[in-house]
């Protein structure tokens, strides 16, 4: 039965009387904690609700806002964070300023994965503070550091990622290390990074050279400084794919 207030439901069994006329309760309770089980349920309505909310407030402005000086779109704009401003300019540099007429829709998917896995590192230390607004903006519950991307030969993981990693390349200050199974293929991913660069400067809708300067370049790495005087690294190493299988005394087997 119930409690009254709804978080607690019991029952308890009638009254023994025993041989000695005093009265012993025995009883069996059932607890059910109704607030832990529809917590989940209630934050997901109200996330809901608030991206509703935030929508909502997304319009355009009226001659009347602009002329009083109340433009929403742009007091939405004032409010975005640096780290959302790089998001932008890396996503915008991507899609439109490099040298490739239309990606696919699974490059696409596959920049996304790339770039959700790196945006602590876009936000830097923005990151914490806006992290649940983040996630709700991405439709994610949690952040992920890692992507995995199976795919056939010839269908344009090296193209894509190549693209991924010069529009990192071009709009901020980053580092970055790429790893590839031999000598020669670390290589050719350096060339194809090269050329995506190179790209983004002949098209010029984006990026403008005059704004860059090479720094150092060589078989495995290139250095630029970008407009802001900070310094963009990106290099090509080749890796290991090898799996060794270590058998104990004991039996047991070990993977490295």
């Amino acid at each position: 039965m119930g409690n009254g207030n709804g978080s607690v439901l019991y029952r308890k069994n009638e009254i023994d009387v025993c041989k000695t006329q005093r009265a012993c309760f025995t009883s069996m309770v059932l607890f059910i904690d109704t607030s832990r089980v529809l917590h989940a349920r209630n934050v997901k309505h109200w996330a809901a609700q608030a991206s509703k909310t935030r929508r909502a407030l997304r319009k355009l402005p009226t001659l009347w806002d602009i002329h009083a000086g109340n433009n929403p779109a742009l007091a939405l704009q004032s409010q975005k964070t640096q780290g959302d401003q790089r998001w932008e300019r890396i996503k915008d540099i991507f899609l439109n300023g490099l040298d490739v007429e239309k990606w696919s829709e699974v490059q696409i998917k596959i920049f996304y994965a790339f770039a959700f896995c790196c945006l602590p590192l876009i936000y830097g230390d923005e990151w914490e503070q806006n992290k649940s607004r983040i996630l709700d903006e991405w439709n994610e519950t949690a952040a992920y550091y890692y992507a995995l991307v199976n795919m056939a030969r010839r269908n344009g993981k090296t193209f894509v990622t190549s693209g991924f990693a010069a529009a990192f390349f071009l709009a901020m200050e980053v580092k970055i290390a790429i790893f590839s199974t031999c000598k020669r293929t670390s290589q050719m991913m350096l060339e194809a990074v090269k050329d995506r660069i190179e790209g983004a400067f002949a098209n010029g809708t984006r990026i403008k050279k005059q704004d860059y300067a090479s720094v150092m370049e060589n078989m495995e790495t290139i250095v630029f400084t970008g407009p802001d005087g900070t310094k963009r690294i990106v290099g090509s190493f080749p890796g290991s794919v090898r799996v060794s299988i270590y058998v104990t005394k004991k039996g047991s087997v070990m993977y490295g």
